[in-house]
């Protein structure tokens, strides 16, 4: 290994040309500067003609190895212990809702933990999602990084032998990572950091039961863990309902204790306030990209053609309840004083509710029935509605 001189130009095998500092530490063989730039050991970015900044550590480098990064996402122009940091020391709670395909689990579930492992081998890391094989894969990506030989050489963190799968591993330092699923195993153990990316199946996103289990397991298990041990958590995912486990969270008593980062792919004004570390949304323009290099207009226009009013405002907007309905428009409606006496046909429709009252269901939805008329062609008008509580509401 050799230091390299302040001010010297250096050229990564992908071609870029980088600023030394003079305090990085550069291969024999390569000036590239691996994975990760070590803390105290970063090159300065060079600015491109642009104006923007291309990131020493994670970009090409990362893409030509297989671990993501197409199209230079917002990773690739930080720094990785910058954007760390933003995810862990002044926040214990943060609520993140991104559209899917953004990078999300990479960022969370891989990146994060492998820089916090590279200060710190003896943190214990617990990641669930709804499926224990995602949470598996997010395991073996992250080992794929802290077994590299620059990862090693870098920070010094090695697994031990009796404990390397990919489901569980530890460290020598007593360090762990868990992958689990939603109601899996794994919850004997006081984890430093909880990592919930994707806690309900979009497919069954709109079953009240399948809903209810990932919330009473958030409530009644993750609650419980870590708190002896000042763990910190986040929770990752596309918005999928508006009781879903995101919607839970801020609505309840503690929501104040959390930290919330909504980014939907199209910019609406006033969705995200200034957290704590002072980071907003950098858009402006109503309407603009969340990540236009990899989700430009035309590609975007395809997504959205697929996907019904819904699944448009909740997996891409992060706000699962359109404006103005999804089925029925208000605006296509007038309200009329008397209701029409000539009428072709007549209908009542019930929609049925089936959650009854309990300790984590104190305002389920009612039954509720109404009734309507038609002449063909045109509805007419909608008549009273009347609802009834199920079992066990009062």
């Amino acid at each position: 290994m050799a230091r390299a001189r302040r001010g010297r130009t250096l050229t990564t095998r992908d071609g870029d040309r980088r600023e030394c500092d003079g305090r990085h530490t550069v291969s024999r063989d390569s000036h590239s500067p691996g994975p990760f730039p070590t803390r105290g050991h970063l090159l300065r970015d060079r600015k491109d003609s642009s104006g923007g900044s291309k990131c020493v550590a994670v970009g090409r480098r990362h893409h030509r190895r297989g671990l993501g990064c197409p199209g230079s996402p917002p990773l690739c122009r930080r720094r990785p212990p910058r954007c760390a940091v933003s995810l862990a020391d002044p926040i214990a709670k943060l609520l993140i809702n991104v559209p899917p395909g953004c990078m999300k689990s990479y960022l969370v579930s891989v990146f994060w933990p492998a820089w916090e492992w590279a200060t710190n081998g003896g943190l214990r890391v617990f990641t669930a999602s709804f499926g224990a094989p995602l949470s598996i894969r997010d395991n073996r990506r992250m080992r794929d990084i802290v077994t590299s030989d620059w990862y090693r050489r870098q920070y010094h963190v090695e697994l031990r032998e009796d404990q390397n799968q990919k489901h569980r591993y530890d460290t020598t330092a007593q360090g762990w990572r868990i992958a689990s699923s939603v109601g899996g195993i794994g919850m004997g153990e006081h984890p430093d950091r909880i990592i919930i990316d994707d806690p309900h199946n979009p497919r069954q996103a709109e079953s009240d039961v399948e809903r209810q289990a990932a919330i009473q397991w958030f409530d009644l298990t993750i609650g419980t863990r870590g708190v002896s041990r000042a763990v910190k958590l986040v929770v990752i995912m596309q918005r999928l309902h508006e009781r879903d486990l995101s919607g839970h969270i801020l609505e309840r008593a503690d929501a104040a204790d959390w930290t919330h980062l909504c980014l939907p792919m199209r910019y609406e004004a006033g969705r995200q306030p200034t957290t704590v570390i002072g980071w907003t949304d950098p858009r402006h323009e109503v309407g603009a990209l969340l990540w236009p290099a990899l989700f430009n207009d035309e590609k975007l226009a395809g997504i959205e053609a697929g996907m019904d009013a819904y699944a448009r405002a909740g997996q891409l907007q992060q706000s699962p309840a359109p404006p103005g309905g999804a089925l029925f428009q208000r605006q296509w409606f007038d309200i009329v004083g008397a209701r029409p006496t000539q009428v072709d046909a007549r209908c009542r429709f019930w929609d049925c509710a089936a959650t009854a009252v309990s300790a984590t269901a104190k305002d389920p939805d009612w039954t509720v029935g109404g009734a309507g008329g038609a002449r063909p062609g045109r509805v007419l008008h909608r008549g009273p509605h009347s609802r009834a509580p199920v079992a066990g509401r009062s």
